[in-house]
């Protein structure tokens, strides 16, 4: 944990202070301060401070502070800070202020979105490009209206999201 490394290969996990070009572990990475380069692990990457460039997980990857670059995490992605780039994750995504894309296979969760959220949920404070059925932004809209025709349909529906994009989930009875 007090080294410096160019490139690591931990059969397991490992533990160190900076990584530079290319780290691999069998089963995690934990790196307590800056990481640049290729972070790749069976199942997490855990970096203390910034991370530059691809990190890849089977399960997990977090980072403190700011994220630049390519996350890619089988369940989950967080960044404490700032993130330029894109975030991938099978279940949800979290960070701070995004610049870049977040995919999740199921939620998305930032401060301040430059870019698009995909999922079934996407949550902001602002986003004018959420992709989902569910958007929760809130410097966008939100709205619930209902419909009725003359032959008797009813439709309920719920709007949300940015200012340019935003999802409608309705129901209705006819």
């Amino acid at each position: 944990g007090e080294y410096t490394n160019g490139v690591s290969f931990n059969i397991l996990a490992g533990i160190s202070k900076n990584e530079k070009y290319f780290t691999f572990g069998g089963l995690g990475n934990i790196i307590r301060n800056d990481a640049s380069g290729v972070q790749f692990a069976g199942l997490f990457n855990t970096i203390g401070n910034d991370a530059k460039g691809l990190q890849f997980a089977g399960l997990f990857n977090t980072v403190r502070n700011d994220a630049y670059g390519i996350q890619f995490g089988g369940l989950l992605n967080r960044a404490g800070g700032y993130t330029n780039g894109l975030q991938f994750a099978g279940i949800a995504n979290m960070a701070g202020d995004v610049s870049g894309f977040q995919f999740a296979g199921i939620a998305n969760m930032a401060r301040n979105v430059t870019g698009a959220q995909f999922g079934l949920i996407n949550i902001a404070e602002s986003n004018d490009y959420p992709i989902g059925l569910l958007n929760i932004i809130k410097n966008g809209e939100m709205s619930v209206g209902v419909t009725y025709d003359d032959r008797g349909s009813v439709v309920t529906s719920f709007r949300s999201g940015g200012r340019i994009m935003y999802g409608i989930l309705g129901a209705g009875y006819n």
